[in-house]
């Protein structure tokens, strides 16, 4: 590294009193009289120092070891004329990492970076993965601009890169905060992108990108809050980017998105522009969708998709990229200006694309559940039968008839032997079937299906209920097709 003074890196100053004091009152941020490790990193932003110099110069000024600088500390600190020389060179503001993600290792080691970026001594920053914040919270921390709210610290992400007006990941590099003890990178070559929502439990947050990525050690997420710059992001630098040029261009690079949905029952994510974009985005580059939950959500997973799926049905077909929101509504008007236009195709063709991977990767989820259920409560279980039904529905609905036939089947089986012919369950697995039939043209069997569940609605509600007569319409159509 070149020596703190070379002056070809900067204009050196004279030392004066004055002048140390002024750098001093410039670097506080928070006026507190004091200097934590946070505010001489970002006052050295831009100036070219090494990390390794940083570091020894807040250690040699910090006299006492108490993790922070004193006024006088400053001013009789052997490193004074060091940063006075660097302090003269105005920050300016720092890029993006488009393509820089953050690694497992930086996830383990997040309480130990952020106070070490706090600067310790007295003033002790909680540990945020324990606290109940979001990760709006956790970069605006207390002040206005949180819509969910003051967050339960003062310290957050944009006040440590304020002063330098950088991203997290170069506040992080310029302090030396690049590996963990065991040499593990903090920062790696993007390979997945997060979509998720600001309002949601950042702690949550985490553990389930760890759950999600649980021995891939190469893993390497590109997640926003650390990797853009939140006082002048791509699209607001001059010249400013589009958002295909920015976040575009992250999704390109690793073409998988983890798409983070808190709760997934209901998730907001889909409700929010930013995330519509994200994964249009993906669907556009021949990218893949996956789709995370937590701990608590993949518990759940089996019995809200078997005792809840008309919501969760409902919630997918209410997605409607037309209404989706964001905090910034310049953000949202642009973004949505932006989904409207892709392909020429407009807010229905993204709301279908959307909707379409939500319901494949339910397909593939839901499968997966099923070979463990099917060993805990065994084949021919009640519970089987109602996530393999589930499962049929999800695949009628994005178009694999066939595959919806063979599960209707096996649920066909399982609710004759164990409810009886005539229960009103086994006439809904009759119509589900005699519906897929319909989807092929395949008028026939879809009219006998249609009989068998109309008759057996009508013993389990009586001739004339709606379901009944719903039915029997429905064979009259498909006979009536057949005589064409």
């Amino acid at each position: 590294a070149n020596s703190c003074g070379a002056p070809h890196r900067v204009r050196r100053a004279a030392p004066t009193m004055d002048r140390s004091r002024a750098v001093f009152e410039r670097w506080d941020l928070n006026g507190d009289g004091v200097l934590d490790f946070t505010e001489v990193v970002a006052g050295c932003l831009g100036t070219g120092m090494e990390p390794e110099e940083v570091s020894a110069m807040f250690e040699q000024m910090d006299v006492n070891g108490d993790g922070e600088i004193s006024l006088d500390e400053w001013l009789s600190g052997a490193a004074v004329y060091k940063a006075n020389a660097y302090a003269a060179v105005v920050p300016t503001p720092g890029s993006s990492r488009l393509t820089t993600g953050v690694t497992l290792a930086f996830f383990k080691d997040l309480p130990s970076i952020f106070l070490k970026l706090k600067g310790g001594g007295v003033k002790k920053l909680p540990n945020v993965l324990e606290q109940d914040i979001t990760t709006e919270q956790l970069v605006f921390g207390q002040s206005a601009r949180n819509t969910t709210g003051p967050g339960p610290t003062e310290w957050c992400i944009a006040g440590a890169t304020e002063k330098g007006r950088c991203c997290f990941i170069e506040l992080c590099e310029l302090a030396g905060l690049t590996a963990a003890a065991n040499g593990s990178p903090y920062f790696a070559p993007v390979t997945h992108f997060v979509s998720h929502t600001w309002g949601a439990n950042f702690p949550q947050l985490v553990t389930t990108l760890e759950l999600y990525a649980a021995g891939g050690n190469k893993t390497s997420f590109f997640l926003d809050v650390f990797a853009i710059n939140q006082h002048v992001p791509p699209w607001r630098e001059s010249p400013p980017k589009n958002y295909d040029e920015a976040l575009g261009a992250s999704i390109a690079v690793c073409r998988r998105t983890v798409l983070v949905l808190q709760p997934w029952v209901k998730p907001t994510s889909l409700t929010r522009a930013w995330c519509l974009f994200e994964i249009t985005t993906t669907l556009d580059v021949g990218g893949t969708l996956d789709v995370a939950l937590s701990q608590a959500d993949r518990e759940l997973f089996v019995e809200t998709l078997t005792e809840n799926f008309s919501d969760i049905m409902q919630n997918l077909s209410d997605i409607d990229a037309s209404k989706a929101t964001a905090t910034v509504l310049e953000d949202r008007d642009a973004i949505l200006k932006l989904i409207e236009s892709k392909n020429g195709k407009g807010f229905r063709a993204v709301n279908e694309a959307v909707m379409g991977a939500i319901r494949a990767w339910l397909v593939e989820a839901a499968s997966a559940a099923l070979t463990g259920l099917e060993e805990s409560a065994g084949a021919a279980s009640t519970e089987v039968a109602n996530l393999m039904h589930s499962i049929g529905t999800l695949y009628t609905s994005i178009g694999r008839y066939k595959d919806a036939l063979d599960a209707f089947g096996r649920v066909l089986e399982v609710r004759r032997q164990v409810l009886g012919e005539q229960h009103p369950e086994t006439a809904d697995t009759m119509y589900n079937m005699a519906n897929a039939y319909e989807q092929q043209e395949q008028y026939e069997p879809a009219a006998a299906s249609y009989d068998l569940a109309g008759d057996t609605y009508a013993v389990a509600y009586g001739v004339v209920h709606d379901e009944t007569l719903d039915a029997r319409k429905l064979a009259a159509a498909m006979r009536e097709k057949l005589a064409m």
